[in-house]
Protein backbone atom coordinates (compact mmCIF):
# COMPACT_ATOMS: atom_id res chain seq x y z
CA UNK A 1 0.00 0.00 0.00
CA UNK A 2 1.49 3.14 -0.66
CA UNK A 3 1.77 6.43 1.42
CA UNK A 4 -0.83 8.46 -0.74
CA UNK A 5 -3.31 5.46 -1.00
CA UNK A 6 -2.78 4.77 2.76
CA UNK A 7 -3.10 8.60 3.47
CA UNK A 8 -6.49 9.35 1.29
CA UNK A 9 -8.39 6.42 2.75
CA UNK A 10 -7.10 7.15 6.43
CA UNK A 11 -8.14 10.96 6.89
CA UNK A 12 -11.21 10.31 4.64
CA UNK A 13 -11.80 7.83 7.44
CA UNK A 14 -11.20 10.12 10.52
CA UNK A 15 -13.46 12.85 8.73
CA UNK A 16 -16.67 10.65 8.63
CA UNK A 17 -16.38 8.79 11.94
CA UNK A 18 -15.32 12.02 14.01
CA UNK A 19 -18.13 11.51 16.57
CA UNK A 20 -17.29 15.44 18.31
CA UNK A 21 -16.84 18.30 16.07
CA UNK A 22 -16.57 22.27 17.58
CA UNK A 23 -18.65 22.74 15.02
CA UNK A 24 -21.05 20.87 13.56
CA UNK A 25 -20.85 21.11 9.53
CA UNK A 26 -23.64 18.26 8.67
CA UNK A 27 -27.61 17.68 9.30
CA UNK A 28 -29.34 14.22 9.00
CA UNK A 29 -31.21 13.08 6.30
CA UNK A 30 -32.44 9.34 7.00
CA UNK A 31 -29.20 7.34 7.55
CA UNK A 32 -27.11 10.18 5.53
CA UNK A 33 -24.75 12.93 7.00
CA UNK A 34 -25.54 15.72 4.77
CA UNK A 35 -22.13 17.99 4.84
CA UNK A 36 -22.03 21.80 3.72
CA UNK A 37 -19.69 21.24 0.58
CA UNK A 38 -17.37 24.22 2.08
CA UNK A 39 -16.72 21.49 4.77
CA UNK A 40 -12.62 20.53 4.90
CA UNK A 41 -14.02 16.95 5.10
CA UNK A 42 -15.60 17.08 1.99
CA UNK A 43 -13.78 19.11 -0.50
CA UNK A 44 -10.78 18.93 -2.14
CA UNK A 45 -9.15 15.16 -1.91
CA UNK A 46 -11.24 13.88 0.92
CA UNK A 47 -13.91 14.92 -2.36
CA UNK A 48 -11.82 13.43 -4.71
CA UNK A 49 -11.53 9.96 -2.50
CA UNK A 50 -15.42 10.38 -1.86
CA UNK A 51 -16.34 10.08 -5.45
CA UNK A 52 -14.66 7.32 -5.93
CA UNK A 53 -17.21 5.17 -4.37
CA UNK A 54 -20.15 7.71 -5.95
CA UNK A 55 -21.76 4.29 -7.97
CA UNK A 56 -21.71 1.84 -4.85
CA UNK A 57 -24.55 0.51 -2.92
CA UNK A 58 -24.15 -1.25 0.55
CA UNK A 59 -25.73 -4.00 -1.92
CA UNK A 60 -22.73 -3.84 -3.35
CA UNK A 61 -20.44 -3.85 -0.57
CA UNK A 62 -21.48 -6.04 1.52
CA UNK A 63 -21.90 -9.88 0.62
CA UNK A 64 -25.21 -11.73 0.38
CA UNK A 65 -24.81 -13.91 3.22
CA UNK A 66 -23.97 -11.03 5.38
CA UNK A 67 -26.94 -9.56 4.15
CA UNK A 68 -28.97 -11.85 4.73
CA UNK A 69 -28.48 -12.15 7.99
CA UNK A 70 -29.44 -8.52 9.21
CA UNK A 71 -32.14 -6.63 8.92
CA UNK A 72 -31.51 -4.11 6.66
CA UNK A 73 -34.64 -2.85 3.90
CA UNK A 74 -34.21 -2.95 0.50
CA UNK A 75 -33.99 1.09 0.30
CA UNK A 76 -30.99 1.11 2.92
CA UNK A 77 -29.29 -1.33 0.58
CA UNK A 78 -30.00 0.39 -2.52
CA UNK A 79 -29.53 4.42 -1.56
CA UNK A 80 -26.14 4.94 -3.48
CA UNK A 81 -23.42 5.74 -0.62
CA UNK A 82 -22.63 9.20 -2.00
CA UNK A 83 -24.89 11.80 -3.15
CA UNK A 84 -23.12 14.91 -4.13
CA UNK A 85 -25.40 17.79 -4.61
CA UNK A 86 -24.85 21.61 -5.70
CA UNK A 87 -25.30 22.55 -1.79
CA UNK A 88 -24.90 19.55 0.26
CA UNK A 89 -22.87 16.46 0.34
CA UNK A 90 -24.48 13.39 1.76
CA UNK A 91 -22.60 10.39 2.99
CA UNK A 92 -24.05 7.13 3.70
CA UNK A 93 -23.57 6.44 7.86
CA UNK A 94 -21.47 3.60 7.61
CA UNK A 95 -18.98 4.54 4.95
CA UNK A 96 -16.52 5.44 7.67
CA UNK A 97 -16.65 2.08 8.97
CA UNK A 98 -16.71 0.45 5.61
CA UNK A 99 -13.52 2.86 4.92
CA UNK A 100 -11.86 1.48 8.22
CA UNK A 101 -12.20 -2.51 7.20
CA UNK A 102 -10.70 -1.46 3.29
CA UNK A 103 -7.67 -0.44 5.44
CA UNK A 104 -7.82 -3.78 7.33
CA UNK A 105 -8.02 -5.53 4.13
CA UNK A 106 -4.62 -3.92 3.03
CA UNK A 107 -2.47 -4.01 5.80
CA UNK A 108 -4.08 -7.60 7.06
CA UNK A 109 -0.69 -9.61 6.06
CA UNK A 110 1.05 -7.01 8.36
CA UNK A 111 -2.02 -6.86 10.80
CA UNK A 112 -1.32 -10.71 11.17
CA UNK A 113 1.96 -10.14 11.82
CA UNK A 114 1.54 -7.88 14.89
CA UNK A 115 -0.51 -10.27 16.28
CA UNK A 116 1.75 -12.72 16.10
CA UNK A 117 4.92 -11.00 17.01
CA UNK A 118 2.77 -10.35 20.64
CA UNK A 119 1.79 -13.11 21.10
CA UNK A 120 5.52 -14.53 20.75
CA UNK A 121 6.35 -11.93 23.16
CA UNK A 122 4.00 -13.24 25.79
CA UNK A 123 5.22 -16.61 25.36
CA UNK A 124 8.57 -15.89 25.14
CA UNK A 125 8.94 -13.17 28.19
CA UNK A 126 4.98 -13.08 30.22
CA UNK A 127 6.40 -10.81 32.43
CA UNK A 128 6.90 -8.03 29.21
CA UNK A 129 3.05 -8.15 28.39
CA UNK A 130 0.00 -8.27 30.96
CA UNK A 131 -3.62 -9.11 29.98
CA UNK A 132 -7.13 -10.08 30.90
CA UNK A 133 -8.13 -13.63 31.89
CA UNK A 134 -9.57 -13.25 27.96
CA UNK A 135 -6.97 -12.10 25.93
CA UNK A 136 -8.87 -9.42 24.97
CA UNK A 137 -6.58 -6.63 26.12
CA UNK A 138 -2.60 -6.64 25.88
CA UNK A 139 -0.30 -3.83 27.90
CA UNK A 140 2.97 -3.47 27.12
CA UNK A 141 5.16 -1.09 29.42
CA UNK A 142 7.10 1.56 26.55
CA UNK A 143 10.23 0.04 27.09
CA UNK A 144 9.07 -3.45 26.18
CA UNK A 145 7.89 -2.03 23.13
CA UNK A 146 11.55 -0.06 22.45
CA UNK A 147 13.31 -3.44 23.17
CA UNK A 148 11.21 -4.90 20.58
CA UNK A 149 11.03 -1.87 17.94
CA UNK A 150 12.92 -3.60 15.47
CA UNK A 151 10.95 -6.51 14.90
CA UNK A 152 7.86 -4.26 14.87
CA UNK A 153 9.52 -2.32 12.32
CA UNK A 154 10.20 -5.18 10.16
CA UNK A 155 6.12 -6.12 10.19
CA UNK A 156 5.02 -5.55 6.57
CA UNK A 157 3.40 -2.03 6.16
CA UNK A 158 4.22 -1.14 10.06
CA UNK A 159 4.10 2.35 9.96
CA UNK A 160 0.13 2.22 8.44
CA UNK A 161 -0.65 0.01 11.31
CA UNK A 162 0.76 1.97 14.24
CA UNK A 163 -0.97 4.95 12.82
CA UNK A 164 -4.24 3.10 11.95
CA UNK A 165 -4.16 1.68 15.41
CA UNK A 166 -2.35 4.69 17.77
CA UNK A 167 -2.86 7.88 15.83
CA UNK A 168 -6.42 7.61 14.77
CA UNK A 169 -10.26 7.77 16.09
CA UNK A 170 -10.11 3.57 15.96
CA UNK A 171 -8.45 3.57 19.31
CA UNK A 172 -7.30 -0.12 18.94
CA UNK A 173 -3.73 1.41 20.68
CA UNK A 174 -4.00 3.99 23.30
CA UNK A 175 -1.66 4.73 26.12
CA UNK A 176 -3.21 4.49 29.66
CA UNK A 177 -2.34 6.52 33.00
CA UNK A 178 0.41 4.03 34.03
CA UNK A 179 2.29 5.11 30.68
CA UNK A 180 1.69 1.36 29.68
CA UNK A 181 0.42 0.56 25.99
CA UNK A 182 -3.13 -1.09 25.51
CA UNK A 183 -4.21 -2.74 22.54
CA UNK A 184 -7.10 -4.66 22.02
CA UNK A 185 -6.33 -7.95 20.31
CA UNK A 186 -9.87 -8.41 20.61
CA UNK A 187 -11.05 -5.64 18.67
CA UNK A 188 -8.31 -6.27 16.05
CA UNK A 189 -9.32 -9.85 15.87
CA UNK A 190 -12.93 -9.01 15.25
CA UNK A 191 -12.28 -6.51 12.22
CA UNK A 192 -10.11 -9.01 10.55
CA UNK A 193 -13.22 -11.67 10.88
CA UNK A 194 -15.48 -9.02 9.66
CA UNK A 195 -13.66 -8.85 6.34
CA UNK A 196 -15.17 -11.79 5.21
CA UNK A 197 -18.73 -9.55 5.34
CA UNK A 198 -17.57 -7.64 2.49
CA UNK A 199 -17.67 -7.74 -1.27
CA UNK A 200 -14.31 -6.47 -2.32
CA UNK A 201 -14.17 -8.01 -5.89
CA UNK A 202 -16.64 -4.95 -5.74
CA UNK A 203 -14.41 -2.27 -4.60
CA UNK A 204 -11.35 -3.45 -6.90
CA UNK A 205 -12.05 0.25 -8.54
CA UNK A 206 -11.77 1.76 -5.14
CA UNK A 207 -8.78 -0.32 -4.31
CA UNK A 208 -6.62 0.30 -6.91
CA UNK A 209 -3.28 2.15 -6.30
Amino acid sequence: MTTEEYNKLSLLYQVLTKRFDLVQEYSYDRWFKCYNPNFYGVKGQYLETLKRFQQLTLRHIYKGNYIQSQNFSDEYLDDLVIRVEEHQICVHSELGLVILHILFYKLQTGIYQFITLLDIILEKSPALIKTDKEKRVYKLKLYTYDEYIQQFQNIQDYSFIFHLFGRTNSSYMTIDWNNEIEIDVFRIKQALMRLSNFNFENLEEILAE
